[in-house]
């Protein structure tokens, strides 16, 4: 593919040059669906032509109407299912002490650190009994915290996140902090 485009480049450069002494005006027209853009289309920025690649989005209509649909959908659903966030509380509650919720930091839209909530699924003080990573049979574990793990309803209280406006049903998933720092140190 590469040897392709080097070879129209030439023909491209090769062209121009043999009509720069012409008193005609000369328009370039790239062919965006030869390069197999998914998303490509003509644009500018400022008076420079560009052709858009991938957009976020983020921006523009696109983004009230995905933000109108988060909200929507996250007190739908919030709404519903009150009753079994509710029994899951009290589990949590009842067997084990500390905190109904975990807040666990983590790096949302443009780098911005957020608060994200999850149902309490380890003991508390979990990371000074041993590491911040899990493992399979991990002793931290609670026995309400396998159950909702395994079925994986312990983010159930991250549509909280959703409502705020931290998060979104369709987009990127944000990060944990930590694991960020160390990808951006490994990577100076």
């Amino acid at each position: 593919v590469r040897g392709l485009k080097d070879a129209m480049t030439r023909d491209i450069l090769k062209l121009l040059d043999e009509l720069s002494d012409t008193t005609a005006s000369i328009y370039f027209v790239p062919d965006i669906f030869v390069t197999d853009l998914m998303q490509g289309r003509m644009d500018s920025v400022g008076d420079i032509p560009v052709i858009a690649v991938c957009e976020s989005p983020f921006t523009g209509t696109n983004s009230m109407v995905k933000r109108a649909s988060d909200i929507i959908l996250s007190l739908l659903i919030l709404l519903l299912i009150s009753p079994l966030m509710l029994l899951i509380a009290l589990g949590v509650w009842l067997t084990s002490p500390g905190p109904i919720i975990f807040r666990q930091r983590r790096y949302g839209l443009n780098g911005e650190e957020i608060h994200i909530y999850k149902f309490r699924t380890m003991v508390q003080d979990a990371p000074a009994k041993g590491g911040t990573i899990t493992f399979g049979r991990d002793p931290r574990i609670t026995r309400v915290g396998q159950v909702l793990r395994k079925i994986k309803i312990d983010e159930l209280p991250q549509l909280i996140n959703v409502l705020r406006g931290e998060m979104s049903f369709v987009g990127p998933r944000p990060e944990v902090r930590r694991y960020v720092e160390l990808f951006c140190e490994d990577y100076k």
